[in-house]
């Protein structure tokens, strides 16, 4: 039985639930009149990863709600007040941005279809028509290309000397690369790679001299990845499957005490007999990405076709991971009756059994 067998209902219901979570708390900060009209707001739209800065960060302070959720809506509306930051820039997530001279302002936004721009209309009335940069997608993801005032404070809460980040200079140029990586995860572990296209609505490509990649459910749904200058496909098949692992791992583990027989904040040194700076759950999701990163590591390698320089990455990146991960679950084991509930200990065999097939086979 495949983890996506054994999570895919629980997967489903935790997305359900950030869903109506994000709904209940963006209501609450909007006017009573305006909080009745969310209620026609289709589901996905309140998976935009910005909105999710909103479980630790109240208030809607740098963009508004209607311009967080517009890109997420089949029917936008034609008029939307939005926000513009220092620069003048306006986000529209999973849309693109507009320069429009008019820095930290709130403006009227108003669509120009004929000409795919738009009408910006300033607080004194005068109007503007403002071309879209369009955002550059992979598989549907948005690749960010600006980053908006609530990505930088985000980044800036989440990683040290954070001013020493900067986007990669052409987002465009990836397309290709995270493309080619999906189709190869889909070829090898198809229900998986739709979890990842349905849960992955952005990534961030950046660069910085010591930052890891991470994801965050503060930012639920986008991953930020370090990149380096020189790479193959196979850095971003390891990428969306170790990032891209940890959020759809997050909507399946939603409700975590699910999986324990203790707090799921017990630091896994109390179990370890040694220093280890993990929780159980931290520990948990450590064992699902290098679970994931190994069967699909393994199964590209075997399966293909990819280029001499793919294989010798992907080949220097399971062995790597085949051995944290054996680690870990060395470490685990013994104590993993007592960790894990029945449903802990149902996905735990399964990391288990593969590495058990793997190797004997």
């Amino acid at each position: 039985m495949s983890l996506e067998m054994i999570l895919g209902e629980r997967r489903l219901a935790g997305r359900a639930e950030l869903a109506e979570a994000m709904r209940i708390l963006a209501s609450q900060a909007v006017p009573g009149d305006a909080a009745g009209e969310l209620g026609d707001v289709p589901p996905g739209a309140f998976h935009e990863p910005r909105l999710y800065s909103q479980l630790v960060r109240p208030g809607f302070e740098s963009m508004t709600l209607a311009q967080l959720l517009y890109g997420g809506l089949a029917e936008r509306p034609a008029v939307i007040v939005a926000r513009t930051d220092a620069a003048g820039v306006l986000s529209l997530p999973g849309v693109g941005t507009l320069a429009t001279g008019l820095p930290g302002a709130e403006v009227r936004l108003r669509r120009d279809e004929a000409a795919r721009a738009f009408v910006v209309r300033d607080a004194g009335g005068e109007s503007r028509t403002c071309a879209l940069r369009p955002s550059a997608f992979a598989a549907g993801m948005e690749i960010v290309g600006w980053l908006d005032p609530m990505l930088g404070r985000f980044l800036a809460d989440h990683m040290d000397d954070a001013q020493e980040l900067v986007l990669v200079d052409d987002p465009r140029r990836y397309q290709g690369p995270i493309t080619r990586a999906l189709d190869l995860i889909a070829v090898v572990r198809p229900e998986f790679h739709v979890w990842l296209v349905e849960s992955l609505r952005g990534v961030l490509l950046f660069r910085h001299p010591h930052a890891e990649s991470f994801a965050a459910l503060g930012m639920h749904g986008m991953i930020f990845l370090n990149v380096p200058r020189q790479t193959t496909a196979a850095y971003f098949v390891e990428q969306l499957t170790h990032q891209g692992g940890h959020v759809v791992f997050s909507e399946a583990t939603l409700r975590r005490a699910d999986f324990f027989l203790v707090d799921p904040e017990t630091p896994l040194a109390e179990w370890a007999g040694r220093d280890d700076p993990r929780t159980v759950y931290d520990a948990f999701h450590g064992l699902y990405t290098e679970h994931m990163e190994t069967q699909v590591y393994r199964a590209i390698l075997e399966q293909g076709p990819t280029s001499r320089d793919e294989s010798a990455d992907l080949r220097e990146l399971l062995a790597t991971t085949a051995k944290r991960h054996a680690a870990d679950l060395e470490l685990i084991a013994p104590h993993a009756r007592r960790i894990f509930s029945d449903t802990g200990l149902t996905v735990f065999a399964e990391f288990q059994s593969s590495r058990e097939s793997e190797t004997h086979g």
